[in-house]
């Protein structure tokens, strides 16, 4: 274990790791998610998959996407 003055705590790290989000979001123009919205709004049928850090990211939206109308499909990836 590193010590007290170089361990970030937990609560400093997800500051830092928000703090990097707000500043990306903060650059982009307000409607650039509408298309996205619009299709997801759209859609009949909603089906998600990846594999490795992409494939939890979007079983995690899937899962937010249980919480709205929606009835998502998440897949898990093939291996041949």
């Amino acid at each position: 274990m590193g010590d007290a003055s170089t361990t970030e705590t937990l609560a400093d790290l997800s500051k830092g790791a928000l703090n990097d989000l707000g500043r990306v979001f903060a650059q982009l123009p307000n409607a650039s998610a509408d298309p996205l919205i619009e299709a997801i709004v759209g859609a009949k049928r909603i089906v998600l998959f990846g594999c490795g850090r992409e494939g939890l990211q979007m079983r995690g939206f899937a899962m937010r996407l249980f919480h709205t109308p929606f009835t998502p499909r998440a897949e898990n990836p093939l291996v041949i």
